[in-house]
């Protein structure tokens, strides 16, 4: 990672280039008097094949309180806008962390500029849902169950370097998943319903 003068706003993007295939920059925790409802940023590569992973934790007293995640595909060589939003499960937050795991194909580069914590977020639904959805036990050693009041059409699952652990495309209600193979650490599940799409963390500890 290192500056890059192609902009979008300012002096200065972040620039991505292929090394070894992998990209990271991790934030450290950044004091934060607000609660975000979410992350927005600028976006664009030399490869459309690149993917961009992002997540954003939200502390109060050292505790995770919430958190953002998403990936982003399918790019251009133009700036385009990427909004990530934030779970509101806390009224409090103290801080902030922000990781963000880019891939990009041999040659070519990626480049994200003005991050910026947003206020309000046009998916009023990606809340009200969150708040319905439970999963149970969590910390899990690798079987959960979701519990929700909506009906949930797919489930995907995610590890920390934003690959696909688990898929599923049918419709469910309340069932066990079962990830015991699965290594110990943080996963991100995304879960499609009928209103619209949540996103929650589980963690698996052995």
């Amino acid at each position: 990672m290192r500056q890059d003068t192609n902009a979008y706003n300012g002096n200065f993007a972040l620039r991505g280039k292929n090394s070894a295939g992998l990209q990271c920059i991790s934030l450290e925790k950044f004091r934060l008097d607000w609660h975000p409802a979410a992350l927005s940023c600028y976006i664009k590569s030399t490869s459309p094949v690149d993917s961009i992973w992002f997540e954003i934790d939200l502390f109060y007293n050292s505790t995770l309180v919430d958190f953002g995640n998403g990936t982003r595909t399918n790019f251009t060589n133009t700036y385009s806008k990427y909004v990530i939003p934030i779970t509101q499960t806390s009224a409090s937050v103290d801080s902030a962390s922000i990781v963000i795991l880019g891939y990009t194909s041999s040659g070519n580069y990626f480049l994200i500029d003005y991050l910026n914590f947003d206020s309000t977020y046009s998916d009023v639904n990606h809340f009200s849902i969150n708040n319905r959805l439970d999963i149970f036990p969590n910390p899990t050693s690798g079987i959960f169950t979701i519990q929700s009041s909506e009906q949930i059409s797919a489930i995907e699952i995610y590890n920390v370097l934003g690959e696909n652990v688990y898929l599923l495309n049918h419709p469910i209600t309340n069932s066990p998943i079962d990830l015991s193979e699965a290594s110990s650490g943080v996963y991100f599940l995304q879960l499609s319903t009928e209103k619209g799409i949540a996103r929650k963390k589980i963690v698996i500890s052995r």
